[in-house]
C-alpha cells in the first residue's frame, strides 16, 4: 500500500465528486451504500453503490474505479477527473 495513503474523507470526496459527474444528483453520505474490501484477510479498500452506479476504491494502487448504471467502467487515480478506461 503507498505510504500516502489518502483519508477516508478524501476518498469520500472523490466517490461523491464522481458520481456526481456521472449524473447522479442525490448523492451524500445518508443516500449512498460503502462496504469495506478485504483481500485474502487484509484491507483492500472500498466500494460505494447509489442507484445502480458504483465506485470502488483500490487502495493498493490508488485508484477509484467507476462503474456507470448502464455499465461502462471509469478509471480515477485520487484527486484527477474522472476519465474512460476503455
Amino acid at each position: 500500500m503507498p505510504n500516502d495513503m489518502p483519508t477516508i474523507e478524501q476518498v469520500r470526496k472523490v466517490v461523491f465528486d464522481g458520481l456526481r459527474q456521472l449524473g447522479l444528483t442525490d448523492v451524500d453520505e445518508t443516500s449512498i451504500e460503502e462496504s469495506i474490501l478485504v483481500r485474502r484477510g487484509y484491507y483492500a479498500g472500498r466500494r460505494y453503490s447509489l442507484h445502480g452506479a458504483s465506485a470502488l476504491w483500490l487502495a493498493d494502487r490508488g485508484e477509484v474505479w467507476f462503474r456507470t448504471a448502464d455499465g461502462r467502467t471509469l478509471q480515477t487515480p485520487l484527486g484527477a477527473p474522472a476519465r474512460d478506461a476503455a
